[in-house]
């Protein structure tokens, strides 16, 4: 399942609907990307245990794992750099190719 603030879920939906079972665009509308709350109706809703989340926005990240997602933050080119903190704190990738791996 993604779950995107674009319209990648629809595109996904459309093309491949396998992938993605009972998808409702408005669960994308649940609260802020940053609020805890929205992650945690995403796990109750959906009833699925194990969640991979990957971000680019530690806040984002912060509020995923709190909900008990295994959250990872991704480097992207463009992005301001991670702080030493950031980068303590997270569970990071540098490619996507990292994601690749975690996914096997």
């Amino acid at each position: 399942m993604v779950i995107s603030g674009t319209s990648l879920p629809d595109v996904i939906h459309r093309k491949c609907p396998s992938l993605i079972s009972d998808y409702d665009p408005s669960c994308l509308q649940v609260a802020n990307k940053t609020d805890l709350k929205g992650y945690q109706a995403i796990v109750k809703e959906t009833g699925i245990e194990k969640w991979v989340f990957f971000s680019d926005i530690t806040k984002e990240v912060d509020a995923a794992n709190e909900a008990g997602m295994n959250a990872y933050v991704v480097v992207r080119e463009g992005n301001a750099p991670l702080t030493l903190s950031d980068v303590e704190t997270h569970k990071v990738l540098y490619s996507l190719s990292g994601i690749v791996e975690l996914l096997k």
